[in-house]
């Protein structure tokens, strides 16, 4: 190891202090991220979860590799994480939602085609107006939540490819989304995709989510995408979740009655 910290080509780290140093590297922005109302522990104990598991981590080729997130984050991403209907009375700055997006913007979809669009709710106005084409259980919940995004599909997202994409290939992809109902599909499919990235950031930075679909899809568009042919797909409140709140949580299929090997 150089003086610097930086691993050669080859070469792997093998001192208990060498181990610390390359996976505190490794689990940079894995530490859990402060919020109103939890506890926060952002000890050594986090960098030496990653550096006990340092034979995952061989440094071949001057590429620390990946190894599973402490169990923890997994908890805060999944296992423990609830859909919350009720928020705690602290605002969700703009910078975090900015941050939020930054995340999701860097998730896989197919031709980087990121067809999803999202209005962020957070005026009392704009909440008003949301709320009323909502059904009456959601309402409450999007006039109490700090923030309410609306998730849309953007039937016109190869318009944005020569941005997203080198222009020999920008061209074929916006050809073959002329064919009859393709566009469509694939606004769907990879906008919805780019929904759940959402969650897990959000989930990810700190924020609680309520996801929902019951309202009205046509007064969404008409009142929030009109003139475009965005069309929403679902909403989501976003916030610091009130504890306590939650319903009891259900179960969950397990993995023999969900998939199978072939």
């Amino acid at each position: 190891m150089s003086r610097t910290g930086e691993l050669n080509r080859g070469e792997i780290c093998w001192s208990f202090a060498e181990n610390v140093a390359c996976a505190a590297r490794c689990a940079t922005g894995l530490m859990a991220i402060g919020r109103p109302g939890r506890s926060t522990d952002n000890s050594l104990t986090n960098i030496l979860f990653v550096s006990s598991n340092f034979g995952n981590h061989v440094a071949a080729k001057g590429i620390c590799m990946k190894t599973a997130l402490p169990s923890l984050a997994l908890d805060q991403l999944f296992g423990t994480a609830r859909t919350f209907g009720q928020f705690i009375e602290a605002p969700v700055e703009e910078s975090l939602i900015r941050e939020l997006y930054d995340l999701v913007k860097w998730g896989p979809t197919s031709g980087n085609s990121c067809p999803a669009r999202f209005v962020w709710i957070r005026s009392t106005e704009g909440k008003e107006r949301l709320a009323a084409l909502a059904a009456d259980m959601n309402r409450t919940k999007i006039l109490a939540a700090p923030v309410t995004v609306i998730v849309g599909n953007d039937l016109d997202f190869p318009e944005t490819l020569p941005k997203l994409l080198p222009a020999p290939r920008a061209a074929m992809l916006q050809q073959m989304f002329k064919q009859p109902g393709l566009a469509e599909v694939t606004a769907m499919r990879n906008g919805s995709l780019q929904g759940g990235y959402l969650i897990m950031a959000a989930r990810a930075l700190g924020l609680d989510c309520g996801p929902m679909s019951g309202f009205n899809n046509a007064g969404v568009d008409q009142e929030f995408f009109a003139g475009t042919k965005i069309q929403s797909n679902f909403i989501c409140c976003f916030g610091f979740g009130k504890e306590g709140s939650p319903h009891p949580r259900n179960s969950r299929l397990t993995f023999e009655e969900a998939g199978h090997f072939a």
